[in-house]
């Protein structure tokens, strides 16, 4: 995501499914390469690169990498989302020490 690279997916098992979720159906920037159930030939692999790599389905993950790309900019920029949240939880553990103290 953050090299704005496509991705394709082939989950096999733990969080790989809830990856491919994320990254093919809520991101939109990856495609799913298999349906697992039945096996892939490396024809239908090297076409779901060729979809990826060229066409209005490539242009269109290429765009929605860069939103995605922008959002973890955000996220980590100074006063982003994540230095906030990390600030908060140490705030939150400081407060349950003096609690238990």
């Amino acid at each position: 995501m953050w090299c704005g690279v496509p991705m394709l997916c082939f989950p096999l098992w733990t969080d790989q499914i809830t990856n491919r979720k994320l990254v093919v159906d809520d991101w939109g920037i990856g495609l799913n390469i298999c349906d697992g159930v039945k096996p892939i030939t490396r024809v239908e692999v090297a076409e779901k690169i060729n979809h990826v790599m060229s066409g209005k389905l490539g242009h269109g993950l290429q765009k929605e990498i860069k939103n995605v790309r922008q959002t973890m900019e955000d996220a980590l920029a100074l006063n982003g989302s994540s230095q906030k949240n990390f600030f908060q939880f140490l705030s939150d553990v400081k407060t349950e020490v003096q609690i238990r103290n």
